[in-house]
């Protein structure tokens, strides 16, 4: 199921994603995050820190700022601190945020899940 079901209760962890027709091998929510931000780093080395936060009015979700986060995780190679998250949904607005800093449409990222 691509990530425009991010509002559905995952039933199974993600096996693997596929960006930009590239398939990356994934075993937990957090690695879908992790994996996307170092691959967007290589790619836009020159412009990646227009990633700045995700953040609803309630909560945020990641930012450069650890202190903003209640449970912050370092993501390798980058400067970017993310909460871990919770549930699909958290995971789908991270990612879709991300890829709309770079110009990127939601069909070129899918989340595939393991049965």
């Amino acid at each position: 199921s691509g990530i425009g079901t991010r509002h559905r209760k995952p039933r199974s962890a993600p096996a693997a994603f596929v960006f930009c027709g590239s398939r990356y091998q994934v075993s937990t929510w957090l690695d879908v995050v992790r994996q996307l931000l170092q691959i967007l780093r290589e790619r836009h080395a020159a412009d990646f820190h227009q990633i700045l936060s995700v953040r609803t009015p309630q909560k945020v979700f990641f930012s450069r700022d650890q202190h903003v986060l209640r449970r912050p995780e370092l993501i390798s190679g980058t400067d970017i601190y993310v909460e871990r998250p919770s549930n699909v949904s958290q995971i789908g607005l991270i990612c879709l945020r991300c890829l709309q800093q770079f110009g990127y449409r939601e069909s070129e990222f899918q989340v595939i899940q393991s049965d």
